[in-house]
């Protein structure tokens, strides 16, 4: 319900500066900053009546993810701590802090760090 009286609020300020409306006019018309009129109107200009929607604010990509090949790795590397097929993975435990350690040991790069939570 807001979002949709915010883009009427905005098509109004955009509709009103095409008849030709002083901006001063439109300003107080919609009771509006003259930074709030001049944003939407370079969106209007260059998408149309598209810019004048809300844009979502969330990532558009998550820059810290850890790869696929990265998980199935630690994953498998959890599979044969656990199932103890080496005498060093009888002893050593299946923590977070045992996988980084063999992933290291396997010169594996962009390693995420253990992290307690």
């Amino acid at each position: 319900m807001k979002d949709q009286k915010e883009y009427e609020k905005r098509s109004k300020a955009i509709h009103l500066y095409e008849e030709g409306c002083g901006f001063n006019k439109i300003l107080r018309m919609v009771q509006r900053s003259r930074f709030w009129l001049s944003k939407w109107l370079k969106r209007y200009k260059e998408q149309g009546d598209k810019g004048l929607k809300d844009r979502s604010r969330a990532p558009r990509r998550i820059w810290r993810k850890i790869s696929d090949l990265l998980v199935k790795k630690m994953l498998s590397i959890r599979e044969e701590l656990e199932s103890h097929k080496t005498r060093r993975s009888a002893f050593c435990g299946i923590g977070a802090e045992v996988i980084h350690w063999e992933l290291q040991r396997q010169k594996i790069r962009n390693i995420p760090k253990v992290w307690y939570g």
